[in-house]
């Protein structure tokens, strides 16, 4: 059986945003962070820009993985400015935000690529956010977990997988028991980056994936690649 060594982080925000990429007027968020800001999060730690922390992470072969929840969600608008026709001009945007967003972020890889990252999340080079850099992220201990097998995992719940597993779940839950003010959301499937391609000074999206949200516990018809840590399902991405 696989084994990898793992990091676990555990990591609070008072808020926190991550918009899909299409967002426009109305800037709906992701409920949990997606690959492409937990490869940031890497690079804030070690002190890496993103296309250095993108081959930090593709050289160490590192698998990463994301379970938490928020308790709620709020609008905020946020005025910037944009181009148009050559002259610049001010919009305002609605910007949906998670509040009290609270993750644990995993990372697989050999035991000295842990314990490299295991000493740059001791003592980070850059702060560390969930979102957008307002906002910035408290974080525990982090601590190594030796030795974890890679196992089938047939439930999920707060989570993020690889893929469009839409059609390959179902709700593992007593509605009868939810309470009347908890919203229920079913899993939520985005197309969105996970790498870039940088040129002269830009970066452009490389390659696009779809990734599955679950909010609700779902038991999977055909179970994904993850690791059990202290009951919760994590599946590596």
């Amino acid at each position: 059986m696989e084994t990898v060594d793992v990091l676990r982080l555990g990591l609070r925000a008072q808020s926190a945003s991550f918009r899909l990429p299409e967002g426009h007027g109305f800037q709906p968020t992701l409920p949990l962070p997606p690959v492409t800001a937990l490869v940031g999060l890497i690079g804030a730690a070690v002190g890496l820009n993103y296309r250095e922390a993108q081959g930090y992470v593709q050289g160490r072969r590192l698998r990463l993985g994301i379970v938490g929840k928020s308790s709620g969600r709020a609008k905020d608008l946020w005025k910037h400015r944009k181009i148009k026709a050559k002259e610049i001009v001010s919009s305002v945007v609605v910007r949906e935000l998670l509040m009290d967003l609270s993750v644990r972020f995993f990372i697989a890889g050999s035991k000295g690529a842990v314990e490299e990252l295991y000493d740059a999340f001791i003592s980070p080079r850059y702060a560390l956010s969930l979102g957008t850099s307002d906002d910035l992220a408290m974080w525990d201990r982090p601590e190594i977990l030796k030795d974890l097998p890679i196992i089938s995992l047939e439930r999920l719940e707060n989570t993020c997988v690889r893929g469009d597993i839409s059609g390959n779940c179902r709700v593992d839950l007593d509605i009868s028991k939810v309470p009347l003010n908890c919203s229920i959301r079913p899993p939520r499937v985005a197309l969105l980056p996970c790498s870039f391609s940088f040129d002269k000074g830009e970066r452009r999206v490389s390659a696009k994936e779809k990734f599955t949200f679950v909010d609700l516990p779902v038991r999977l018809d055909e179970p994904v690649k993850g690791i059990m840590v202290d009951g919760e399902s994590v599946p590596l991405l």
